[in-house]
C-alpha cells in the first residue's frame, strides 16, 4: 500500500511544472520584457475625483513609455495618458515609482472602471498591470 501511495505522489509531482521567472520575462530573441505593477486602487470614487495611480516598474532594456488606458463599463478600452518613464528610483523597492493622476469622468450612472498601465520597452516588448473601481455619479 505504501508503495502505491509513493508511486501516485511521484506521478503527480512529476506533472507539476515549476514556475520560472526568467521564462515569463524574456522572449526567444533574448530581449527582456519590462516589469510593471499598479498599486491597488480604492474600491469606489465619485465622478471628478482625482485618483492617484501609483506604478512600480523596472526594465533591463530601455523603457520607452508608459501608457494608461481606461475601460468604462463594457465600452472599448481607450488611451488616457502617454508619459515617458520619469519616475523616481526607490532604494527600498529597488525600482522606479511613478504616480499618475487619473480623473474619474462625469458619469450618469454607477459603473465599473478598469485602469490598465502598460510599460513599453524600446524593443517593442510590453507588460501591463490593471485594477478596477466603481465610479459613482455626483449627487
Amino acid at each position: 500500500m505504501a508503495v502505491v501511495s509513493l508511486l501516485i505522489v511521484s506521478l503527480l509531482s512529476s506533472c507539476y511544472e515549476e514556475e520560472v521567472w526568467l521564462e515569463d520575462n524574456i522572449d526567444p530573441s533574448g530581449e527582456y520584457f519590462p516589469v510593471i505593477y499598479m498599486n491597488g486602487l480604492n474600491s469606489e470614487y465619485q465622478a471628478d475625483d482625482p485618483v492617484p495611480v501609483v506604478l512600480e516598474y523596472f526594465s533591463l532594456g530601455t523603457l520607452e513609455e508608459i501608457v494608461l488606458y481606461q475601460q468604462i463599463g463594457d465600452n472599448d478600452e481607450e488611451v488616457v495618458l502617454r508619459t515617458p518613464p520619469n519616475g523616481t528610483f526607490s532604494e527600498e523597492k529597488a525600482q522606479d515609482v511613478l504616480t499618475l493622476t487619473y480623473t474619474v469622468p462625469v458619469i450618469a450612472d454607477t459603473v465599473d472602471i478598469t485602469l490598465r498601465a502598460e510599460a513599453i520597452n524600446a524593443n517593442g516588448l510590453t507588460k501591463s498591470s490593471d485594477d478596477s473601481f466603481t465610479a459613482i455619479p455626483r449627487p
